[in-house]
């Protein structure tokens, strides 16, 4: 069987996710007899390829043109939409955006509006715009329909997932399967080429965000929410380019603080020391699915403080802590809840299906639409 994993063009610019995701399928599907290739181009090559694996629901230009090329060389497609429901989208629209972005909402009150205004300014920028006419013809919700309604399965991580695609686009019928994310204790140990990070490392005690630096995953808000405690943060990711405005703020915060640290975008493997030496792991994001970085800092017994605008209450349930994004108060209080609580006893360790799992979980999917596909 040779699956194509279809991501996003940035997949590698802006490594999120989903890049996590396709890149541990694309590492342990050999191991299940499965040749597993990564593209990113909006129609390959689909010669000798019996399944195509998409990603990524809310780049409905780029997955409706994917599903498009699949379905014209008669090739069977399945898709982890990476949903999150269409009210938080909004939310984060409307109070979590920074620098022009602000004036989107109030410029265009029309969600849908705004959603092929991003896939112009994107595919422009890209060299791609029939990617946008398309989408301006459809509509954008119409093509997420038709993807929807074209796959052979559509694979969630959560049953709350499943809920809001059901609730958000009105279909209860629709082919879901539900194969929970795996999740790894991150490997400690550092790389030879990777520089030691044990000077950088403070000795009070700290916050870890191990998060990239926009606006959606809302490190400024944690500054602000911690700024008159004791707490150090220590901030990892990559800056993103789409929010230079965003990103110039945060360096200009981490400069005033002494006890703001950014250490850049660091490796799995330094990743593990960071989890190990915090006092708690947070990541007030103003969306999130399944926040993988949390589940990790819990797996490592870690206090966790998470977004409650997300589904990681289905791995971790009381084991973490929920703050509202829009509230530097609930920040501050649940990240404060989290340390006094690490202080006195280390929460139970997560027990999770492992990757090994997860991947074993979708060959089996594989195979089902296999033998049932025209």
């Amino acid at each position: 069987m040779r699956v194509l994993l279809h991501g996003r063009h940035d997949l590698r610019k802006k490594p999120g996710g989903d890049a996590v995701h396709i890149d541990m399928l694309a590492r342990l599907l050999p191991t299940f007899g499965v040749q597993a290739e990564v593209v990113t181009a909006a129609s390959p090559h689909m010669e000798k390829v019996d399944l195509v694996h998409l990603f990524n629901l809310s780049r409905a230009d780029e997955t409706h043109a994917q599903w498009r090329n699949a379905r014209r060389h008669g090739v069977p497609a399945v898709c982890t939409p990476i949903y999150s429901p269409r009210k938080r989208l909004e939310r984060y629209e409307l109070d979590g955006w920074h620098g022009c972005y602000r004036v989107l909402p109030r410029l265009v009150p029309d969600f849908e509006r705004r959603q092929e205004l991003k896939s112009l300014v994107r595919c422009f920028s890209e060299g791609r715009p029939g990617l946008w006419l398309r989408q301006r013809s459809m509509g954008y919700h119409t093509q997420q329909l038709a993807v929807l309604r074209g796959v052979e399965k559509i694979l969630v991580d959560t049953q709350s997932e499943a809920e809001a695609l059901a609730a958000d686009f009105g279909l209860e019928d629709l082919p879901i399967t539900i194969v929970p994310l795996g999740v790894d204790a991150v490997p400690q140990g550092k790389p030879p080429e990777a520089p030691d990070l044990t000077s950088q490392i403070p000795q009070a005690a700290y916050v870890l965000n191990p998060a990239r630096v926009e606006p959606l995953k809302n490190q400024l808000a944690l500054m602000r929410a911690l700024d008159d405690t004791h707490l150090h943060v220590v901030f990892t990711g990559h800056l993103s380019r789409q929010h230079l405005s965003y990103a110039r703020r945060f360096r200009a915060a981490v400069r005033s603080n002494p006890r703001w640290h950014y250490l850049g975008n660091v490796r799995q493997e330094q990743l593990a020391v960071l989890y190990d030496s915090a006092a708690a792991v947070a990541i007030p994001s103003w969306v999130e699915n399944c926040c993988l970085a949390a589940v990790e800092g819990a797996m490592h017994d870690r206090p966790v403080v998470v977004t409650s605008e997300s589904y990681t209450h289905e791995y971790l349930g009381n084991r973490a802590f929920y703050c509202d994004p829009a509230s530097p108060e609930s920040i501050r209080r649940t990240v404060l809840a989290a340390v006094e609580q690490g202080a006195r006893s280390r929460p139970p360790s997560v027990e999770l299906p492992n990757w090994g799992n997860h991947v074993r979980g979708m060959v089996e999917v594989y195979r089902k639409c296999l033998a049932t596909s025209p």
